[in-house]
């Protein structure tokens, strides 16, 4: 007996031939790329200048405030002790170290002596004027360089945007403020 094959001719198509199994890995794929830079995105408090500090004993903030923007921005925070465990500087200096933040100088204040300290730039420095006023009496303020730069609105001049922590003298309260760029 013989075998007849009958061929039949199939138009090539143009383009790459998707398969089933193949859509599925590309589908798969780009859903995986997103959750990936979601989470980055979503996840890593390193975007914002300064917030790094929102991971810094976090159950222990009280208040905060956050004004970031492309050109500038400010941030301030507010943590208070309920656990008995007091705020200590050389904690706080690890932290803002190992964030990127360069230790220059500790300066121990008083409310009413902060805005006449070393800690700001000279003249009409709008850190000093808008400092958070959350703790008085005597306490320690350490500076920072945070490594951004702040733009003068008036005159276009450039300077370091520090970065500040005061810490209570007895360690109940804490501060962390930034103002960088053109805010």
């Amino acid at each position: 007996m013989s075998r007849v094959v009958q061929e039949t001719h199939v138009p090539r198509q143009r383009g790459p031939r998707l398969t089933v199994n193949v859509m599925r890995t590309a589908t798969r794929t780009g859903v995986t790329a997103t959750v990936v830079v979601a989470t980055v995105l979503l996840g890593c408090r390193a975007l914002t200048p300064s917030g790094f500090w929102k991971d810094y004993r976090s159950k222990a903030i009280v208040k905060q405030f956050s004004d970031q923007g492309p050109w500038g921005g400010e941030r301030w925070i507010l943590w208070e002790n309920s656990s008995g465990e007091g705020f200590a500087e050389p904690d706080v200096r690890l932290f803002a170290e190992r964030n990127g933040w360069r230790f220059l100088e500790r300066v121990v204040v008083s409310d009413e002596s902060i805005g006449d300290s070393s800690l700001f730039h000279q003249g009409d420095d709008r850190a000093r004027r808008d400092f958070p006023e959350f703790i008085s009496g005597e306490s320690v303020v350490l500076k920072f360089d945070s490594r951004l730069m702040r733009e003068d609105p008036g005159t276009n001049e450039m300077s370091t945007a520090f970065g500040y922590v005061q810490l209570s003298k007895d360690g109940g309260r804490m501060v962390v403020y930034h103002l960088w760029g053109n805010a």
